[in-house]
């Protein structure tokens, strides 16, 4: 039976403007008002989707001239040119060829690159001035073996002038082509230090705008670099796997770029969370998805659109074997750069799966992407609702700035917070994830690194657990918020507890806004947060927890004698996860993490939004859907508009606040003042509405698992659900007749294929 939901959001959420009082106790003023219709603008940036191009079958822009046929299965076929050191894969399925540049130098490319853009791997070395360099398989300067078996190849090299020697394999399994580094093959015994490697870094490489296609980046919520005429961009993509690593990674919040406000206002990049990249040569007709499969977290994803150095566009994995950091030299923190004495441990390994028909697009790989997961097991069926959740933060306490000493302030008792969720009840609300932070003795900021007793002033233990009972009653889920990553000045001993960086400094990361309370926030050490965790999961067993930072953040730490390498401190934290309750809630986790989540607070709704960056789509929330729940980012902190909500709609994302009881003049002079609008009480009819509109549209499909998201015309979006349910989403302000539905202006349908 076929049935439609509809639901119209133009004008139907009330955003508030609020006024800040002057006297303390007294309320502020509520102005209401409509939010302008921008949409038209917004639909056509790279913050959203692009609606593909029809166009006949693509031909292979490569050949097999001058290649042998080496490997064979039922799925694919691989040859080789030995002068080229290079392959070209031949996928049996639908006849399509991937190869490089080609045998013949073309008059666009020096030397260098096109031994790069042909080669099966490149190196990048430092020389004994310490200057980079590169040298590629198929240069001269390399000597090399080869050892062809039934499914895979063995390659020897040999840098004799540089000292450099490695070996890897080439292997083929059924879709996908598999490099790897043999272990301990990697030698150095001259002056030269390896820096980085690649493998085929070219594959399926184009050359300006001669195809329709893009390249794929897991940047936020993930990005397309559609290929187009060559720019002159002053850079390409380049962004380190599972974020930045703050032991060595010299780190800054959110640049100023030229703006006339504060840095403070601006916001971080969102990183990347996945170890994969993709491309694709006309959409739903070929495709590659690589998967990082080991040194992933040494390694860099980057994509380079024709223009930025050559007029090709592609897009590779960089292991990063040593790379420069800030050498001191004096007391004062002045240094030269140099690279790293000691390379990282890491025997690199990458897959290639080769995706053809409808498998060959941004949609097809996600899917593909998560059935590995699910097959590894790091992705586990989600739970089931009655009705969506919603996600409130409820803020305790924290301290404010005071002449002598700085006084505690209560933001919302335990009582309060059964309040607001009575509240809620009456309007059908009862399905709420709750994150209480500030619950220590001495709130947020004033809580010692250590703590874990309660702030009486807010509650004690026994409130606590009658505010989790309550929760669960109404299917809820409630969770202690901790952050064992970061800590200000005055919670922790910096000497003990505090990062140290490969410059002997402490990790840290400062704000430009010096008026804060605490505009420096520093890193802690692996084995100090572990035991913090630990600390907690043994004197609180009665509450599952939400852990901020350890998600996202993962880093080496150099203290003299005890250094923990970023590959260790990643199995520190999955070993500390994994002893958690069933219900464990993270912000914005990696994946290494995703088998232990059971919520995914705070996911990037977005990219980077790069110049070159093309098209933002739901590549992370296509893996997730279904598997774990996710939020997106607090709604009464920016993400509010018409256009935001019917985004959550489009990703299948839960929508979040962050409130308190009190007003929102009283967050001046504390660390909260960051959040300009708290307030339950003004935001209750606001949350109630968003809610309702939401969960009318995802009730729908919750549980199911996004299997296709496909822009049917510039504005109107169709994602598609395992359970045969179709999600409309319209953007524009016109109703829109898409395969014979009607899909209301800034609204949605729900239609049951």
């Amino acid at each position: 039976m076929r049935y439609i939901k509809m639901g119209i959001l133009i004008l139907s959420v009330l955003l508030l403007v609020v006024v800040t009082a002057q006297a303390a106790g007294k309320r502020e003023a509520k102005y209401e008002f409509n939010v302008p219709d921008t949409s038209t603008v917004e639909i056509n940036s790279n913050r959203h989707t692009r609606a593909e191009i029809t166009e006949d079958k693509i031909q292979s822009i490569v050949t097999l001239d001058k290649f042998e046929k080496k490997l064979e299965n039922d799925t694919l076929e691989i040859w080789f040119n030995e002068k080229a050191a290079s392959i070209r894969i031949v996928d049996k399925r639908s006849g399509y060829i991937w190869g490089f540049v080609g045998v013949e130098k073309p008059d666009d490319l020096n030397k260098s690159w096109f031994e790069m853009a042909n080669s099966l791997c490149t190196i990048e070395y430092y020389d004994k001035k310490e200057a980079e360099k590169k040298v590629s398989l198929s240069s001269s300067e390399i000597k090399k073996e080869y050892q062809w078996n039934a499914d895979s190849l063995e390659c020897k090299l040999n840098a004799e002038k540089l000292g450099i020697e490695l070996a890897f394999t080439m292997t083929l399994n059924e879709d996908h082509l598999t490099f790897s580094v043999l272990n301990d093959s990697l030698k150095e015994s001259g002056d030269s230090k390896i820096k980085a490697l690649y493998f085929v870094p070219f594959l399926g490489t184009t050359r300006e705008a001669e195809m329709n296609g893009y390249m794929f980046v897991p940047d936020g919520s993930g990005a397309l670099i559609r290929y187009g005429a060559a720019m002159a961009y002053s850079s390409g993509f380049s962004k380190k796997v599972y974020g930045a690593d703050i032991g060595i990674d010299l780190l800054e919040s959110a640049s100023g770029m030229m703006a006339s406000r504060s840095d403070d206002y601006l916001v971080d990049e969102p990183q990347i969370l996945m170890p994969i990249y993709g491309m694709v040569h006309g959409p739903e007709q070929n495709g590659i998805l690589a998967v990082l499969e080991e040194g992933e977290e040494y390694a860099t994803i980057t994509a380079n659109t024709s223009g930025i150095t050559t007029n090709y566009n592609w897009v590779g994995a960089r292991f990063d074997y040593r790379q420069s950091y800030m050498h001191p030299t004096t007391k004062a923190g002045n240094g030269i750069y140099k690279p790293q004495e000691l390379a990282n441990q890491m025997n690199p390994k990458i897959s290639f799966y080769f995706l053809t028909g409808t498998d060959a697009d941004y949609s097809g790989m996600a899917v593909y992407y998560r059935g590995l997961l699910e097959e590894k097991g790091i992705l586990k069926a989600e739970r089931v609702d009655n009705t969506i959740p919603l996600r409130l933060d409820i803020i305790g306490a924290d301290i404010k700035k005071g002449f002598l000493y700085n006084p505690l302030k209560v933001f919302t008792t335990t009582q309060e917070a059964q309040r607001i969720l009575s509240e809620l009840e009456k309007e059908g609300i009862g399905n709420i994830t709750m994150a209480y932070m500030g619950w220590q003795d001495g709130g947020m900021n004033g809580a010692k690194y250590s703590e874990l007793s309660f702030e009486s002033n807010v509650g004690n233990k026994n409130d606590f657990i009658a505010l989790k009972e309550k929760l669960e009653e109404k299917n809820g889920r409630f969770y202690l918020y901790l952050n064992p990553i970061t800590a200000n000045k005055d919670q922790i001993n910096k000497a003990r507890q505090s990062l140290v960086t490969l410059s002997k400094s402490y990790a840290k990361i400062k704000r430009a806004d010096n008026q804060l309370m605490f505009p420096e926030s520093f890193f802690i050490k692996p084995s100090v947060a572990i035991d913090f965790i630990k600390n907690s999961r043994e004197k609180l067993d009665a509450f599952p927890f939400a852990y901020d930072n350890i998600g996202y953040r993962l880093y080496a730490d150099y203290t003299r004698n005890h250094w923990v390498t970023r590959e260790e401190t990643e199995e520190l934290f999955k070993e500390s996860m994994s002893m958690q309750q069933d219900s464990l809630a993270l912000y914005n986790p990696n994946q290494y993490l995703w088998n232990n989540t059971s919520e995914y607070f705070d996911i990037p709704m977005v990219n980077s939004q790069y110049l070159y960056e093309t098209d933002t789509v739901p590549f992370l929330q296509i893996v997730l859907k279904g598997n774990i729940d996710y939020y997106a980012p607090y709604a009464n902190q920016g993400f509010y508009s018409t256009n935001s909500i019917l985004k959550m709609i489009e990703y299948g994302a839960y929508p979040s606040f962050v409130v308190t009881e009190s007003l929102n003049y009283e967050l001046t002079d504390t660390p909260q003042v960051d959040r300009f609008t708290v307030n339950f009480d003004d935001w209750k009819s606001s949350i109630i509405n968003i809610y309702q509109k939401i969960n009318e549209a995802l009730l729908p499909v919750e549980g199911a698992k996004i299997i296709d998201h496909k822009v049917m015309v510039p504005g109107i979006v169709r994602v598609s659900y395992d359970n045969g349910i179709n999600l409309y989403v319209n953007y524009t302000a016109e109703d829109s007749v898409v395969e014979n539905e009607t899909i209301p202006a800034h609204g949605f349908s729900v239609v049951e294929r």
